[in-house]
């Protein structure tokens, strides 16, 4: 551990920063609409884990692994962490959050 640094807190709550401030930390998961869906396929034609797609976050389209949602179609909102889509969601329940996402960045 470094001196200058400080002890370190568990990432899940709380980290302590150089400055000795402590902040709270967030994991964020955040809708996004599925626009394409690259079917990686392996040599018995099913579904792979590396099944990807391009999903819209408000007009920023990233790449992301639909390993975990193979239920998951072109249209779909899913929910997205770290680069993986974690569960399928209802249109209206995505739309509201990211709404309430777009409040918190005006405030």
């Amino acid at each position: 551990m470094s001196k200058a640094q400080g002890p370190i807190q568990n990432p899940k709550s709380k980290i302590q920063n150089p400055k000795s401030k402590i902040q709270n930390l967030m994991c964020l998961a955040v809708p996004g609409k599925i626009v394409r869906i690259n079917e990686n396929s392996d040599a018995s034609g099913e579904s792979s884990l590396t099944r990807t797609g391009s999903v819209s976050f408000g007009g920023v389209v990233k790449e992301v692994s639909l390993a975990y949602v193979p239920e998951a179609q072109v249209g779909n909102y899913v929910i997205v962490h770290v680069g993986f889509a974690l569960s399928v969601v209802d249109e209206k329940e995505a739309e509201q959050t990211l709404q309430y996402l777009q409040e918190m960045c005006v405030s």
